[in-house]
């Protein structure tokens, strides 16, 4: 799927110009709409995005982003920015320096996630991303909570330990 961006209704024109030429599928096309009529869900990538946009020279253009929200769907990964009002022509009319820049700080927060995201060698404004964006392994998932949690519990546990004194608890 190629890089989408811009206003609300050229980025619904444009998905489904993708669904009309067979590049995405009517429930994937659904999806992503549904998922940019929510921009207050998905995953807060806010500081990853920023430090990805830094990384690459662009501090300026990172700490004009209030919040970076990221939902992945079937068809890839879709991500809401929300901007100071003041800087809604800016965000519209990105220059064209900035739509690689900002592909690149996508795929840094992807990789960072541990999803495989590469850019596309061959078409400059398209990621690759390969395997499973969503994983189905639970078990994994839950083992990795109960190794937090009891990290949690060891370092600040919800009583004193008898020998322990002070005002803490």
């Amino acid at each position: 799927m190629e890089e989408i961006y811009g206003d609300p209704a050229t980025v619904i024109r444009r998905i489904v110009q993708q669904m009309v030429d067979g590049s995405i599928n009517a429930e994937q096309a659904a999806e992503l709409v549904k998922a940019m009529a929510q921009p207050n869900e998905g995953v807060d990538v806010t500081v990853g995005f920023r430090v990805a946009l830094i990384s690459q020279g662009y501090e300026t253009e990172a700490l004009k982003l209030n919040r970076v929200r990221m939902h992945l769907v079937e068809a890839g990964a879709m991500f809401n920015y929300s901007i100071p009002a003041a800087e809604e022509d800016w965000l519209d009319g990105r220059h064209e320096e900035l739509d690689p820049v900002f592909l690149r700080a996508s795929i840094m927060v992807l990789r960072a996630g541990n999803i495989d995201a590469t850019l596309d060698d061959s078409e400059p404004n398209m990621m690759r991303i390969s395997g499973e964006i969503n994983p189905t392994n639970d078990d994994d998932i839950d083992e990795v909570v109960g190794l937090f949690r009891q990290e949690l519990d060891d370092v600040f546990p919800d009583q004193a330990p008898h020998h322990r004194e002070g005002k803490w608890w």
